[in-house]
């Protein structure tokens, strides 16, 4: 799902749980691999949740393994 969305979006700026990098060392290093040359940044999972608060799309794929979840923000391909 993720290189579906990221295949029609320019994507300036990846947000994840710091957890993920304890909890989930794997599904990090499979999103750092897709996005090498983008800005991240890694927020406490609490801190995370009320970033999502002013998202503007939520996709929602099902995925249940820990701290899965990414924040992409896009900018304007042109």
């Amino acid at each position: 799902m993720l290189d579906a969305v990221a295949a029609d979006m320019e994507i300036e700026a990846v947000t994840l749980a710091q957890e993920i990098r304890d909890c989930n060392p794997s599904l990090e290093a499979e999103i750092l691999s897709r996005f090498p040359n983008t800005k991240l940044a890694y927020l406490p999972h609490e801190n995370f949740k009320a970033e999502t608060q002013a998202c503007r799309a939520v996709i929602r794929t099902g995925e249940a393994t820990p701290y899965a979840n990414i924040l992409l923000r896009s900018g304007v391909p042109f």
